[in-house]
């Protein structure tokens, strides 16, 4: 894979060049989120639930069918570049079975590079929202989310309040499901993740949330893009969180 090709896969969900500039430094790149020194103690602790949650459950997912479960993680392709073995599950195999269609139909993509975009996606967008940065958000999310996400950010203006996250790390992101519908790709993103959140009054004051005390968060998010663009953006199109 040529170094051009590299860097267009993990220029994850780059529009503008602002903002290109800021993802380029993070996309595709393995930090393994380590957890920061200074909050190693509080990890070590208690880990009770926190009243809030990092964000509202803005774009609701559709609902599977009765009966239906997420597939379970996905075996990805073997480092030497041989694709794993087939799962027995059906519907990890069906899943198999899109992403090496997509593999084949869009040569941008690779589900190792998709992730580590993903997870910078995820911190961002996080990042973004709670601090009302709707220029951020804008080339990140479909038209649809960033209406609803400015919506809360709008709501939670008025009202005087602040939100205040701080994400500690992603301790997983997988692969749950893919689909090609028509000439589009979408992709699940299931990620398990730890963070300080808090809801803060006009007067500084917490009203929801805890920020002495991490919270365990699953959100399950879906990513679309144009399959096989030479336009390498992915952008957020659901949300759901679980509890």
């Amino acid at each position: 894979m040529g170094d051009g090709q590299y860097f267009d896969i993990i220029l994850f969900a780059l529009i503008a060049v602002f903002i290109g500039l800021r993802l380029r430094s993070v996309l595709g790149r393995r930090t393994g989120h380590e957890h920061p020194p200074e909050r190693q103690d509080r990890l070590n602790g208690s880990r009770r639930e926190a009243e809030g949650k990092a964000t509202d459950n803005i774009v609701t997912m559709p609902r599977r069918k009765n009966g239906e479960t997420d597939a379970p993680p996905l075996d990805l392709p073997q480092e030497d570049g041989q694709a794993a073995p087939l799962p027995d599950d059906p519907r990890a195999r069906a899943l198999a079975e899109t992403l090496a269609r997509i593999r084949r139909e869009d040569r941008l993509f690779d589900e190792r590079q998709f992730l580590d975009g993903a997870r910078a996606a995820y911190e961002m967008i996080l990042g973004a929202f709670a601090a009302g940065d709707r220029e951020t958000l804008k080339p990140l999310l479909s038209p649809e989310v960033f209406e609803n996400f400015s919506r809360a950010i709008e709501e939670r203006e008025k009202a005087g309040q602040t939100q205040k996250t701080e994400l500690v790390g992603i301790e997983k992101a997988e692969i749950t499901d893919a689909e090609i519908k028509g000439k589009d790709t979408e992709i699940e993103v299931r990620f398990e993740s730890e963070m300080f959140t808090a809801t803060l009054d006009a007067e500084g004051r917490t009203i929801a949330g805890d920020l002495k005390h991490p919270v365990r968060i699953v959100d399950t998010w879906r990513f679309r893009r144009r399959l096989g663009s030479r336009d390498p953006n992915w952008k957020l199109v659901a949300t759901h969180q679980e509890g």
